[in-house]
């Protein structure tokens, strides 16, 4: 027969429990803090490629680490690609003129995993002006990397460079307006590197996307490439990626992509045009492993329609999944660290509307 357990004894063991359970939920409520606040910050770009993996629930990012901690034997090591990558991860956000401020190796988190380095950026604060070209000299140097800078000393000069020699310099526009009484009467075949101004505004290249999206369902059609173009050289994030044809990922698709037609390439000044154009869709301009894609992060019925879209709804919705408490198949519903989306194409497409 068991021994009863005093009560002075059960009493302590029901206050420590007690304790125990307010120290979980305080954790617990400080996580989903920490979450919704870094889905906010985030939500502003339209959840661009910021990672590469899922952000860590603890506080101190365990088990990544925090730039600003690391050896310096894996600065030294991995400098270059830590460099790299987290200039096009500030050129994602600078396409939507947004930029992190303060020191970005408190907001640049790693991990060594299988000899691979998992790297994040973390934006604590996104203001719109553009930060001084010495946030990132100051970067360069923490990781051991020598970089020429612009003479302009301007941070979107060193993300986007142009072709000097092109005949189109989206700094030097020919000031000749067109004006038109209805933004859909706009040509852009006609006029591609012209302003345009309606009711005495004028329109941006947004704006003209929105209008004629209708005209650009039409494969290869000229008038598309040409705003798609524009978008580069001005280096403008494409917000309504939902409005962009399906047959455009055959060309920004990383596994074997069809070269961009000469519609294209004729307007577009920038050196990197794939590159860049796939950076205005949000997307990484290169190829980088995603780690943590799996049915743990993301419902597999979700997954497997996801994998049969175009590259940008594949990007959002796994930077979104990245950040997320958790990921649900269910009719799309309030904002929050709690994401549901029907297991459907068009499912998907409502999610991403809803964070553009």
């Amino acid at each position: 027969m068991s021994q009863q357990k005093p009560q002075g004894v059960i009493q302590v063991e029901q206050n420590v429990e007690k304790v125990r359970k307010q120290i979980t939920d305080f954790k617990q409520n400080r996580i989903m803090r920490n979450k919704a606040r870094q889905m906010r910050t985030e939500s502003v770009a339209s959840f661009p490629f910021l990672r590469d993996s899922v952000l860590p629930n603890d506080d101190l990012y365990k088990p990544f680490e925090r730039l600003e901690k690391t050896s310096e034997t894996i600065r030294r090591q991995h400098g270059q690609t830590i460099f790299d990558r987290v200039k096009n991860y500030l050129a994602l956000l600078a396409a939507q003129s947004l930029y992190p401020s303060g020191d970005l190796t408190q907001q640049v988190i790693v991990r060594i995993l299988d000899q691979q380095i998992l790297i994040q950026l973390v934006p604590k604060y996104l203001s719109n002006q553009q930060q001084p070209i010495q946030q990132l000299e100051d970067f360069a140097k923490f990781v051991f990397v020598n970089c020429a800078f612009p003479a302009s000393q301007q941070a979107i000069d060193f993300y986007y460079p142009s072709d000097a020699n092109a005949l189109f310099d989206p700094q030097n526009i020919q000031q000749v307006a067109v004006l038109v009484s209805n933004i859909t009467d706009i040509d852009l075949q006609a006029n591609p590197g012209k302003i345009f101004i309606c009711g005495a505004q004028v329109m941006s290249n947004q704006e003209i996307f929105e209008a004629k999206y209708d005209h650009f369902t039409q494969e290869n059609s000229v008038e598309l490439w040409i705003i798609l173009a524009r978008f580069c050289n001005e280096h403008q994030a494409i917000n309504s990626i939902d409005l962009l044809p399906d047959w455009i990922n055959d060309y920004v698709k990383y596994d074997n992509p069809i070269p961009l037609p000469n519609e294209f390439l004729n307007q577009c000044v920038c050196q990197k045009q794939l590159e860049t154009l796939r950076m205005m869709m949000g997307l990484y301009p290169t190829d980088v492993k995603k780690h943590d894609v799996t049915s743990a992060i993301i419902p597999q019925p979700i997954l497997d329609v996801l994998m049969q879209m175009p590259v940008w709804y594949q990007n959002k919705v796994i930077q979104l999944a990245y950040l997320a408490d958790s990921f649900t198949i269910g009719e799309i519903d309030e904002e929050g660290i709690h994401v549901k989306c029907p297991a459907t194409q068009e499912g998907i497409k409502a999610l991403c509307r809803k964070y553009t």
